[in-house]
Order: structure tokens, then C-alpha cells, then sequence
């Protein structure tokens, strides 16, 4: 089960605001030394965790901000090689494969317009 840091950061202020309360009345109340000094121990420890996960997270952000700008440069470089290498093996040759480069289809088939200008030509013609 997942906790927030919020509520982690809750606990300890609640386990401080404890702590704080009950040191004035520890000459009365003897038999909470033994907690009061668990309490305090506890505190300090969770100030240092809460501190060690902000500075863990600055370092998260950091790793993902240069990982994002080595992804771009990465892109950057790779579009350049294949422009590259389109240019000297042509738009279509399948000898861009091996690197990942998929060729410009050829077109084999007559194109369309062609067809259907032909089409209505034809028609035209038979109808004149």
C-alpha cells in the first residue's frame, strides 16, 4: 500500500507536537520517558528520510530533464543519418533496411487519375 509523502509528513509533525507536549510534563509523569525519547529518536530520523527523499527526487528530475535532452539530440542524429543515407542510396532502394529506414513505396500501378481521365474520355467519345 502506497503513502504519500504528505501524510508521512503529517505523522511526523503529529509525533513532534507530541513529542513537544510532553517533555514539560515528564517530571510528573515519569513512566513516559521511556516513549518521549522513542518519540524524539523517531522524529529525528523522519525529518532525515523526508529529507533524503526531496534530495532523491531533485535527482530524479535531473536523470529525466538529460535523459529527455539525450532522446532529442539521439532523434536529431538519426534523422540526419537517414536523410543521409536516403540521398546516397535513393529514396527507394531497399538497401535502407538494414538501418531501420523504411523505403519510399515504388508505384508499380498506374496512378488512378490517370485511369479515370482515361475513363471518361473513353466515355465521351462512345457517347458522342
Amino acid at each position: 500500500m502506497a503513502r504519500s509523502a504528505n501524510g508521512f509528513s503529517i505523522r511526523m509533525n503529529d509525533l513532534q507536537l507530541m513529542s513537544n507536549n510532553l517533555e514539560p510534563k515528564l517530571e510528573e509523569m515519569e513512566f513516559l520517558r521511556p516513549l518521549h525519547a522513542e518519540i524524539s529518536v523517531l522524529v529525528v530520523e523522519g525529518r532525515q528520510l523526508e529529507a533524503d527523499q526531496e534530495n532523491a527526487r531533485k535527482v530524479l528530475t535531473e536523470l529525466v530533464r538529460r535523459r529527455q535532452e539525450l532522446e532529442k539530440k539521439g532523434e536529431t542524429l538519426r534523422l540526419r543519418a537517414a536523410a543521409m543515407l536516403r540521398g546516397t542510396f535513393g529514396f527507394t532502394s531497399e538497401e535502407l533496411i538494414p538501418f531501420g529506414i523504411r523505403p519510399r513505396p515504388r508505384n508499380t500501378a498506374p496512378r488512378k487519375r490517370k485511369a479515370k481521365a482515361e475513363q471518361k474520355a473513353g466515355t465521351e467519345s462512345k457517347a458522342a
